[in-house]
């Protein structure tokens, strides 16, 4: 029972566990970047950004699962493009 209890109050080295929030503004700010810069379309940015900004929420499995598919939606593009050497 305290591991449990260590979990879920985030103690000693679990604050880290906060910082994937950055992970996910990151790649908000590359994405507006993309954006302005003309590199993806804004329908695909969108994608990316809800997508990233519903991942947020750690907790409802069914929000977190939306959000994972709306940013690959965003990001498969990329890739192919990127391989096809495309991307420029």
């Amino acid at each position: 029972m305290p591991a449990l209890q260590t979990l879920l109050d985030k103690a000693g080295w679990l604050w880290i566990v906060w910082l994937f929030l950055l992970l996910q503004i990151g790649f908000i700010l590359q994405t507006i970047g993309l954006i302005k810069e003309k590199l993806v379309p804004k329908w695909q940015g969108v994608f990316i950004i809800v997508g990233l900004l519903l991942l947020i929420n750690p907790d409802i499995e069914i929000i977190s699962t939306a959000g994972a598919i709306l940013t690959c939606i965003g990001f498969i593009p990329i890739g192919i493009r990127e391989l096809n050497g495309t991307f420029k």
